[in-house]
């Protein structure tokens, strides 16, 4: 009898995805005001997928967006705020140094950044905002979440999950 396959690790250590539900809000709009497409989503009215293959007479009553944030949507902030690395060396030695507490640090820099009004409109409209945290190697050393951090973040409505 053959040994059961495990699943295969993920190439990452860690995964950051962002989930925005609204009452309304069209998602071709969040991926624009975010810059990012997402993995997952659907709109309030459109109606909902079948799983038996019958179709659907029900209607998602919200609209949701969800999108995995790589370093290339969460390092993309302090970059483009003129933060940029002075040369290879330093580049290389913060790629070495990235875990779970740098990101959420880059992350929530950009979001405040680029993208509080927008976030800050998703809630006050009755919208609610998931940052979900992986961690998929134990190697990542405890996760700190810094006064600054949290006050970002709860500025921001934005709840953070932890999957460990």
């Amino acid at each position: 009898m053959p040994a059961a396959k495990s699943a295969p690790l993920p190439a990452e250590p860690f995964q950051i995805s962002l989930h925005l539900r609204h009452p309304s809000l069209d998602p071709r709009e969040i991926s624009r005001e975010l810059e990012c497409e997402a993995q997952e989503s659907f709109g309030a009215g459109e109606p909902r997928r079948s799983r038996s293959g019958i179709a659907a007479t029900a209607v998602h009553c919200e609209s949701y967006w969800a999108a995995t944030l790589d370093e290339r949507f969460w390092a993309a902030g302090p970059l483009a705020m003129g933060l940029r690395p002075r040369d290879a060396r330093t580049e290389a030695r913060q790629a070495r140094i990235m875990n779970v507490n740098t990101a959420l640090e880059l992350l929530t820099t950009r979001l405040v950044w680029r993208h509080a009004q927008f976030l800050r409109r998703i809630q006050a409209e009755g919208g609610t905002l998931t940052l979900n945290v992986s961690v998929f190697e134990p190697g990542q050393g405890p996760i700190r979440l810094p006064p600054a951090l949290c006050a970002r973040l709860a500025d921001l409505g934005v709840t953070l999950e932890f999957a460990l």
